[in-house]
């Protein structure tokens, strides 16, 4: 079983968000964390796309984690293709 990471600070003002952006934006980091583990197979790349379909802040807060991961220098997908839609 996989471990959920809590995702980085996104904002100076983490402690002061809204609940449900926080929400948002763990999901985003799961998101992003599952994508890099391994390809998201088509069912995965559905609900990834429901999900950023479903409110502009998703992916909005998708788009935050994405950089982050990249500029933190973590373990670089396990793929050629970083199963995200674009």
């Amino acid at each position: 079983m996989r471990t959920r990471a809590r995702r980085p600070p996104m904002s100076p003002d983490q402690d002061r968000e809204d609940p449900a952006q926080e929400l948002v934006m763990q999901a985003a980091w799961d998101w992003v964390m599952k994508a890099h583990e391994q390809p998201l197979g088509d069912a995965e790349l559905d609900a990834l796309n429901r999900w950023l379909d479903a409110d502009p802040q998703h992916r909005i807060a998708h788009a935050q984690a994405s950089r982050l991961w990249l500029l933190s220098g973590l373990v670089p997908p396990a793929h050629d293709d970083d199963g995200l839609p674009h």
